[in-house]
């Protein structure tokens, strides 16, 4: 099939979950399809990485967009009030991207037999479709899901109710647009029951997140590594997007709330955020405490687990699966998780990850991995068994391209 593939996130390099995912989906498809990749760039020095791109992709156009100001997402949140498109769709809308699809549609060298869009955000492209296009949305997150989730940690007043009245809205366009696609992708079982009870007619298949294995149990990078990190042997470690709101707020509860009483057990115990962006906050504790240490973006998250006892992931809010999860197990670091951060994943608590909802047991279940060595070791062990045996790529790849195969019974 000649498959149309629109993503707003360059796939690369694999710095987040998301980038991760849009490109071992490309990369899978790319076995049996010919893929047409349209993207955006907000650098110029993004299209460094358009060979891994051009390798699995027939052709790959990418658009360049500016920076927003704070004015100017200011002047489209205000704009927005009245739409009946939800901010997190529509502030991502460049005319530029619709001119492309609507062009490589309309062109004669081009006869594409499925669109697919990559987030929801993307699917504010399906008005430029001809009628009855066969169409796929990949949804990485049940965003109405994620932003009610994410309110109801929200500390701001105003900011509360806004991403309440942004919920309500997303809680009305996300079903729609997926009843109009030909099938929607899910994350997870659970993403999947809760798309279908808000959107009924959807059809709606579950691809999971997954991990490579090999990528990441290799250990031959160290001979390349070079990371300017003190030594750390109670290191704990937490991987994520630092100023997305999930990711942003889990940094802060862990900080405030678990730290604390790790440290009243262990006060050497580290503790490492690696990620992009990190907030001016957690800046400002890093240098406020030496055994608080931030890094911003890494090129390699490898060499950063790898010197962890624990991968922590206190998240409070968010939907999706979390790569970052498998990643840690691929590496053989024992994972403490909350509910919600573990989401999706079929864990099991005590057997292969931890699982902890409250401060007290959230801190417990830390230090009982880095004060017992011989069930952090059980633990581990467990957790690289089945991230082998249930999430690498090449088996979700195989559920994939079927789902593939059968959108051409639901023409």
């Amino acid at each position: 099939m000649n498959i149309l593939f629109i993503t707003e996130k360059f796939p690369y390099p694999l710095d987040s979950g998301g980038r991760i995912r849009t490109f071992h989906i490309l990369k899978g498809l790319s076995q049996e399809h010919r893929i047409t990749l349209i993207t955006t760039i907000e650098q110029e020095t993004q299209r460094q990485y358009l060979p891994d791109l051009q390798k699995i992709c027939r052709d790959v156009t990418v658009i360049t967009v500016k920076n927003e100001t704070s004015v100017q997402l200011g002047k489209k949140i205000l704009r927005n009030i009245l739409s009946p498109i939800p901010i997190v769709v529509e502030r991502h809308y460049q005319p530029e991207v619709a001119a492309t699809v609507s062009r490589l549609l309309q062109s004669g060298d081009s006869s594409f037999d499925v669109v697919h869009f990559d987030h929801l955000d993307a699917s504010i492209y399906a008005n430029c479709l001809p009628p009855g296009m066969l169409t796929v949305l990949d949804e990485h997150n049940i965003v109405s899901n994620q932003i009610m989730t994410s309110a109801e940690v929200e500390r701001n007043l105003l900011k509360r109710l806004y991403m309440q009245f942004q919920a309500q809205k997303t809680l009305r366009y996300e079903p729609d647009v997926c009843r109009k696609m030909t099938c929607c992708f899910v994350c997870s079982d659970t993403d999947k029951g809760y798309l279908m009870n808000i959107a009924k007619e959807a059809h709606v298949v579950t691809i999971p997140n997954g991990v490579d294995v090999e990528y990441f149990s290799d250990a031959s990078w160290r001979r390349q590594a070079s990371i300017k990190l003190p030594p750390a042997p109670q290191a704990m470690i937490f991987v994520g997007t630092l100023d997305y709101g999930p990711g942003a707020t889990a940094t802060r509860y862990f900080c405030h709330r678990i730290l604390p009483l790790i440290h009243a057990q262990i006060p050497e115990a580290t503790f490492l955020a690696v990620g992009q962006n990190p907030p001016q906050y957690l800046r400002d504790l890093a240098n406020q405490d030496a055994r608080i240490l931030v890094t911003g973006r890494v090129d390699d998250i490898r060499p950063y687990v790898d010197r962890a006892k624990v991968f922590v992931v206190p998240l409070r809010s968010g939907s999706g699966t979390r790569l970052k999860i498998l990643d840690a197990m691929a590496m053989s670091i024992p994972v403490v998780s909350t509910t919600i951060g573990a989401e999706g994943l079929n864990i099991r608590s005590g057997e292969n990850i931890l699982i902890a909802d409250t401060p007290e047991d959230f801190s417990a279940a830390v230090l009982k991995l880095l004060q017992d060595d011989s069930f952090a070791a059980s633990i581990k062990q467990n957790a690289f068994r089945f991230v082998r045996e249930t999430y690498s790529w090449n088996t979700i790849w195989r559920d994939l391209l079927h789902a593939y195969q059968e959108l051409k019974t639901r023409t």
